[in-house]
């Protein structure tokens, strides 16, 4: 099994993974060769698929398949919440406001609808609920760090907020069971155990928070998303603006907390005073939680106007292990929470299924084993079944090479689609 983007696919190619239409509905069905026309059918829907390759038919069976139907239900669910919330926010906006900021729209096809204010501070708070069930019960169905779902086009902003809610859900579900959450603060050099109290109540409030935290991006013109880098004039026009938006939408929920407020507002603040929109630099622990939960997800993605994952450069999306150094730069920096960074960098899986791994001694392979649950190792250093080695030359047969044991190697590059 090896993940694919819909550019590289070729006809007779089969999906080792089914594919969903926007509204959820079955597209594709895993295990039938792919035609000419149902590769066209892919493009424009989802950046990468996963296909099956000779040899590696038994990687699936390791992995752990989320459940797509289940994760779609929660983001049709919050495209109907933002759209309801965005409306009522252009009611109440003076004109000015209403000249500059794009009009409401309507839900696409399989979006849940809602009547009232109350129906809608319900239905989030149901959706919170759903992920804490789910790391709770360690059901792990709604996202996989071992087989990460590619995102839909049209859906991205409200996959983003799903699935930056589940990272955060995952990184501190033994905080929950601790009963506090405990992290590193760095004091000039001096590293400090720190703790929160951490109950069901505030861990449903942080998910209510990150879940809506994109909603002001409803407020950008389409026209304006679709270029792959923001002018200058855009950013400062839209861009710079969107978290003030989601932060006047949040406020029309009747039970809306200071914590998940706090989210909303500060989500694209950094610790250094250069994020935006106030440029704030004290923030609560979780907040940090949850600028580094939706900063992470957002380097990992791909957009309609930025190609998925494979470099960062020229505005790409990263791969993940790419992403966390990212981060880890960052914190060096000062500008995100390092110590609860080394809590996140904990739970994500470096290089997932399917990545194509170029290593130091030259062998070139398909990751087909990144679970922790034998081997804690094997998230860092997974196990690469290889079929050629660019070095020798060598194109015979497949061997597999267990990068937790063999410490003498390192991963000189990853292909993630």
């Amino acid at each position: 099994m090896q993940r694919r983007s819909v550019s590289r696919l070729e006809p007779g190619m089969c999906l080792a993974v089914d594919v969903l239409r926007n509204d959820g509905v079955l597209l594709l069905k895993a295990g039938v060769p792919l035609s000419e026309q149902q590769i066209q059918s892919l493009d424009g829907v989802v950046h990468a698929v996963y296909v099956r390759r000779e040899g590696f038919d038994d990687v699936l069976s390791r992995a752990v398949v989320p459940d797509e139907t289940a994760r779609f239900d929660l983001v049709r669910r919050l495209e109907g919440i933002y759209c309801f919330l965005y409306e009522k926010y252009v009611e109440r906006a003076d004109r000015g406001e209403r000249e500059r900021i794009a009009p409401p729209r309507g839900a696409g096809g399989g979006a849940v609808e809602f009547r009232d204010l109350m129906q809608v501070d319900q239905a989030l708070r149901h959706c919170a609920r759903s992920i804490l069930e789910d790391v709770r019960d360690r059901r792990y169905a709604l996202l996989s760090f071992d087989l990460p779902a590619p995102k839909h086009n049209s859906l991205y902003v409200f996959e983003h907020a799903v699935q930056s809610a589940i990272l955060a859900a995952r990184v501190l579900e033994n905080s929950y069971r601790e009963g506090s959450f405990h992290y590193v603060e760095d004091r000039g050099g001096h590293r400090e155990h720190r703790e929160h109290p951490f109950d069901e109540k505030r861990f449903e409030d942080l998910l209510v928070g990150i879940l809506l935290c994109e909603g002001g991006m409803l407020s950008i013109p389409r026209e304006v998303l679709a270029v792959p880098v923001f002018s200058p004039e855009d950013r400062a026009k839209y861009l710079y603006p969107h978290p003030r938006v989601s932060r006047e939408m949040a406020r029309l929920l009747p039970s809306l907390s200071p914590l998940a407020g706090a989210v909303v507002a500060n989500h694209h603040e950094r610790r250094d005073g250069q994020g935006y929109p106030r440029g704030s630099t004290d923030h609560h622990p979780f907040v940090d939680a949850a600028i580094l939960a939706t900063t992470f997800d957002a380097l990992v993605s791909s957009r309609p106007q930025r190609p998925g994952m494979g470099t960062a450069k020229d505005d790409k999306a990263c791969h993940p292990a790419e992403a966390l150094e990212r981060l880890f730069a960052l914190a060096a920096e000062g500008a995100v929470h390092g110590g609860i960074l080394e809590e996140l960098a904990r739970y994500v899986v470096p290089y997932p299924f399917g990545t194509t791994l170029v290593l130091s001694n030259g062998d070139v392979g398909l990751v087909v084993d990144c679970t922790d649950r034998v081997d804690p190792a094997r998230r860092q250093r997974p196990l690469v079944r290889c079929s050629q080695n660019i070095r020798t030359g060598r194109r015979e047969g497949l061997w597999e090479v267990d990068l937790a044991s063999r410490t003498d190697l390192t991963v000189q590059s990853a292909i993630y689609a």
